[in-house]
């Protein structure tokens, strides 16, 4: 095995800790298991030579400061492995104040009072899904869950809030978990230009015969008198592309293998459905699955560590929802945690996740309907579960058993 790649000069010898976010030993068979067990073995902050070199940081209290700093710790260059060829994702690629205009555009769409205008569809779509289930016939009482359910509701809400044909749901998944799992920048691009690719012609079509979606929404929309430009359009629709395909899948498969794993907590769930809300925002924390990167814009020095500007910086949000310094019992489970909701799963600061309503929604509704159909949830035995890390982790499968209630 080769040896890791040298640190640069400025990056203190007890700071270096060779890890890597794609593919290291410490995130097999589970990421997030290894990420919690890194806290007690690397430095809080550290700089790994892996992936063309970058800082991680581990710990909530350090993310946070950054996610508030973007004068210090730009959204410009998000690519780890860094590369200077990106695509314009809006307004996640631009800092402030230039990224205010496209992000109100956007929390218009996502507002909290527009995605609860939405429950009853969601609602709809998840009771179509169990019933589909049910329809398996000899495969009652089992199912791989990511296939069947999760991988199914939060994408189908999205493609259709978009207009984009769910006949393509497969394909377009996979064209997002490639690129999530790519450790390698040009891979990572070609991945984006694809979409960029599809998403142009669905632009086009719209602006010739605009529908009730959000891509002719997109189209209508103006900043400061004007339409927004091609360009605009195109940049802000495959940054929902690529949130929209993958993260609130991933959020509902770890929370119902917890459940499976914890009997006694899905027993008391179904019997009190209002700790729905408190469980989904607990998964969340506890099981956070999402990441996010910044390049230093100047000299600084942070918790010790003296960055220079151009390095990047890897935001692990899956070591700071079970962080100690978070709160007492940070890797216990608990429902009625009070500040659960102070998780990092959907980002902090002026970039935080426009769609975290939709996903909170989606994931209440789906487990107010699975808990009031299906009991006795559990994980079907010698099934493997296919874990990937990188900066989304994603579980490709999840294979269980359940009873009808």
């Amino acid at each position: 095995m080769a040896a890791a790649p040298a640190a640069p000069a400025h990056v203190p010898a007890h700071m270096v800790f060779a890890f890597d976010i794609f593919d290291d030993a410490r995130l097999k068979p589970d990421p997030q298991a290894g990420y919690t067990a890194l806290l007690g073995q690397a430095p809080d902050l550290f700089y790994t030579p892996l992936n063309g070199g970058h800082w991680v940081a581990t710990r909530y209290e350090t993310i946070s400061r950054i996610l508030k700093d973007p004068a210090t710790f730009s959204n410009r260059n998000m690519q780890i492995p860094k590369s200077d060829q990106t695509f314009v994702m809006l307004p996640l690629t631009l800092d402030p104040p230039e990224h205010a205009p496209y992000r109100q555009i956007l929390m218009q769409q996502f507002s909290a009072k527009a995605m609860h205008a939405l429950e009853p569809h969601i609602r709809a779509w998840a009771e179509r899904l169990l019933d589909a289930v049910a329809d398996q016939g000899a495969d009652q009482g089992a199912c791989d869950f990511v296939a069947s359910v999760s991988g199914l509701l939060p994408v189908s809400v999205f493609m259709q809030l978009m207009g984009l044909p769910l006949d393509r749901l497969e394909e377009f998944r996979a064209w997002v978990d490639e690129s999530f799992a790519a450790s390698d920048s040009d891979h990572r691009m070609a991945v984006y230009g694809r979409i960029m690719g599809f998403m142009s012609e669905v632009i086009a079509q719209r602006a010739q015969a605009p529908r009730d979606d959000l891509v002719s929404r997109l189209l209508a929309a103006e900043i400061d008198g004007r339409r927004l430009s091609l360009d605009e359009v195109q940049g802000m629709s495959l940054l929902l592309f690529i949130a929209g395909m993958d993260t609130v899948a991933n959020a509902l498969s770890f929370g119902v293998r917890h459940l499976a794993q914890n009997p006694d907590l899905q027993r008391e769930v179904a019997a009190d459905p209002a700790l729905i809300p408190g469980l989904v925002d607990e998964i969340l924390r506890r099981y956070a699955f999402t990441s996010t990167q910044r390049i230093v814009a100047q000299d600084v020095e942070l918790d010790g560590a003296p960055m220079k500007a151009g390095d990047m910086l890897f935001l692990s949000f899956a070591t700071a929802g079970v962080d100690d310094r978070f709160g007492p019992d940070a890797q216990a489970f608990d429902p009625r945690r009070a500040n659960a909701d102070q998780h990092l799963t959907f980002g902090g600061g002026p970039h935080k996740c426009a769609g975290r309503h939709l996903g909170r929604i989606e994931m209440r509704i789906l487990f107010e309907v699975l808990l009031a159909r299906w009991r006795n949830i559990r994980l079907t035995p010698g099934a493997a579960q296919h874990i990937r890390a990188g900066n989304v982790i994603a579980m490709d499968r999840l294979d269980i058993q359940f009873e009808t209630a």
